[in-house]
């Protein structure tokens, strides 16, 4: 990816001068696709097609701002070996420009509540639908990393209705976002003839069938567009996370609850079907604890204290670790075998721990504190 210029550009609103960065060249390597039509590329960065005044907090279409300046801050190999004085002039001036705009915000992204609320306001159609296709894909973030059941709230629901009358009556939208749009609404029969009665090119023709395999499931949440062999087990975990009920019912009488705010699940595969689990905290001075656990939580030690029917719906925490920061936590337990949950469906899936957690440690034989079995430069201390 090459750096273009800086552009300067003016809000309509209050007049307020915004900087926006652009670039020369970029690449879709490594990128993610998902079902609502959102591409995400660390090397080819792109602006919003609304963004937010960082001075009014006004929003407004980004290619309705008045450009006024530029600022080039990448000249490339050939200048910095070219001595002439043009090309010492030119850097020269574009330094100062650099200078003159430093103190200049960048313009903000608007949140999702901030689009819905905008797509309401009195627009042409075309504006509109592309206000509510934005806001759609914005309240999707919160789901985009995920497979766990987070069904849309009645804002996003309404968006959503209207953003469909919109696609309809208009006519020049991909018929994918269409069908996309009517799925996310539970409307899988509609969904599923729009994208029945069409040809697609072969690129599209991948997405259509991940689309036509989440409405055999009645899946109505976005989904992250990833063809390989974990795709059966991705469609069955987000199915029982949807079908999940409510938490185990447990005995008040037994142990003391233990508090891990974190359910970003780790796990590492022991043996075929034993695994170990593990939950990062952050700490109020930044530091992490990292929680383990066995398979559903079952603790190997009998708790004297205690009877059976006493731990059940409790899931016991069988050793920790301590990290300088969650940063070093993540690093190790990629290094130690383990992986996030959510990155990896497979087989493992529904053997995590549920419930509420209590502390098991001081009768547990500390498997990774105290038997030698992690091995990092990172390592965390009991």
């Amino acid at each position: 990816m090459l750096p273009g210029p800086i552009l300067i550009k003016r809000c309509k609103s209050c007049g307020g001068l915004l900087k926006e960065k652009t670039i020369v060249s970029g690449n879709t390597i490594g990128a993610k696709y998902w079902t609502d039509g959102e591409m995400q590329a660390r090397m080819l960065p792109w602006t919003p097609e609304l963004i937010k005044c960082s001075h009014c907090s006004g929003i407004q279409f980004a290619d309705k701002l008045k450009k006024v300046d530029e600022v080039t801050t990448y000249f490339g190999l050939g200048a910095l070996l070219d001595k002439s004085p043009e090309i010492e002039a030119r850097v020269k001036e574009q330094k100062r420009k650099e200078n003159h705009y430093e103190a200049l915000p960048y313009y903000e992204e608007p949140n999702a509540d901030e689009l819905f609320a905008f797509a309401n306001l009195g627009m042409a159609a075309h504006r509109q639908l592309q206000v509510r296709l934005s806001a759609w894909r914005k309240g999707n973030d919160v789901r985009r990393y995920s497979d766990k059941s987070n069904p849309l709230m009645e804002v996003e629901k309404i968006n959503l209705q209207r953003l469909v009358y919109l696609m309809d009556s208009q006519k020049h939208t991909s018929n994918l976002i269409y069908a996309e749009a009517l799925r996310e609404l539970g409307r899988f029969e509609e969904s599923r003839r729009i994208i029945d009665v069409t040809n697609y090119e072969e690129n599209e023709n991948v997405t259509a069938q991940f689309i036509l395999e989440l409405i055999d499931q009645e899946d109505s949440q976005v989904c992250l567009i990833k063809l390989d062999c974990s795709l059966e087990w991705r469609l069955r975990r987000r199915l029982r996370r949807r079908e999940r009920g409510e938490s185990p019912i447990f005995d008040p009488y037994g142990p003391n609850l233990f508090e891990v705010m974190s359910r970003d699940w780790w796990f590492k595969v022991v043996s075929m079907l034993c695994h170990n689990w593990a939950l990062i905290e952050e700490n109020s001075n930044g530091t992490a604890t990292v929680f383990f656990f066995y398979d559903q939580g079952i603790a190997e030690a009998n708790d004297s204290n205690f009877k059976y029917s006493e731990l059940k719906g409790r899931s016991a925490v069988i050793d920790s670790l301590n990290f300088e920061n969650v940063n070093d936590a993540k690093y190790d337990l990629h290094k130690n075998g383990f992986n996030r949950l959510d990155e990896k469906p497979g087989p493992w899936d529904g053997q995590e721990p549920v419930g509420i957690f209590y502390d098991a440690r001081s009768i547990e034989k500390g498997v990774y504190s105290k038997s030698g079995l992690w091995r990092l430069p990172n390592q965390g201390s009991i």
